[in-house]
């Protein structure tokens, strides 16, 4: 299976821009990329955050730029998504939960699960009992299958300290889970701004540049008071998933300054 990855477009209508980056310019390049490179991939992934302020006119505008690419898109929601929103502008698979926006997809002898981890008013991770309850349900269908995890938030240190939140509780629970199923092959996810690989427990895991802008390493350190973004291009990236392998290349499409207003 070959993905397309992108997370935190964090788009905003009207011209609007984050900090003065242009993430509607940005996602519209990085489809164009997609179009002309990786029109052959199986899925488009959005790992969350695709819009800054959770309203419909964003989500109109996500899906007037994706419209444009020739890859379906599967889409979670990140803390800065509104789920009823989402759910009002953007389509999802028949086995998506009623409540949640988590569902499967299982292509080729393959099977990506897409976790809702959004905890409404807050930009930490949440996995209720009942999300919980469903990961077990999937996890223990069609054991055999190799499976890997898309979600939005890090459930585990990643020594970025304005990052890493207090998430002990849903990140315990969900590597729990995880790290007991065998088939379960790669945790992906994001939220952070930056690329950063490594394992929880044994379990792969693999973050993503912003989609928008990017948040700096902490030498010197900073916190949310003082931040400024990277100096450091954005980029999706291109994802080989076999039985026995994962592959994760990192693709930048676009200059550090470029559609910065």
């Amino acid at each position: 299976m070959k993905l397309i990855w992108m997370t935190d477009p964090h788009l905003l209508p009207n011209g609007r821009t984050l900090l003065g980056y242009s993430g509607e310019k940005r996602l519209r390049l990085a489809v164009e990329r997609i179009a002309e490179f990786h029109s052959d991939a199986d899925y488009c992934v959005v790992s969350g955050d695709l819009v800054d302020e959770g309203d419909v006119a964003s989500y109109q505008l996500f899906n007037d730029i994706m419209s444009s690419c020739p890859v379906p898109a599967l889409t979670i929601p990140g803390n800065h998504d509104n789920r009823s929103a989402m759910r009002s502008q953007c389509a999802f698979p028949d086995n998506c939960h009623a409540e949640f926006i988590q569902y499967s997809i299982v292509k080729d002898g393959y099977r990506l699960v897409m976790l809702d981890t959004l905890n409404e008013g807050s930009a930490e991770g949440l996995l209720c009992e009942e999300r919980l309850r469903w990961l077990d349900d999937e996890l223990a269908r069609q054991p055999e299958l190799s499976t890997s995890v898309f979600c939005h938030h890090p459930p585990g240190k990643l020594f970025l300290p304005a990052q890493d939140q207090n998430q002990s509780d849903y990140g315990h629970k969900l590597l729990d889970k995880l790290c007991a199923a065998p088939n379960v092959k790669h945790l992906f996810f994001g939220h952070v701004h930056r690329p950063v690989s490594g394992h929880f427990n044994g379990l792969g895991f693999t973050a993503l540049q912003s989609i928008a802008l990017q948040a700096p390493l902490p030498y010197p350190s900073w916190d949310w008071d003082t931040f400024v973004p990277a100096d450091e291009p954005p980029a999706f990236a291109i994802v080989h998933l076999t039985t026995d392998s994962v592959v994760v290349h990192f693709c930048p499409f676009c200059k550090a300054t470029d559609f910065l207003l």
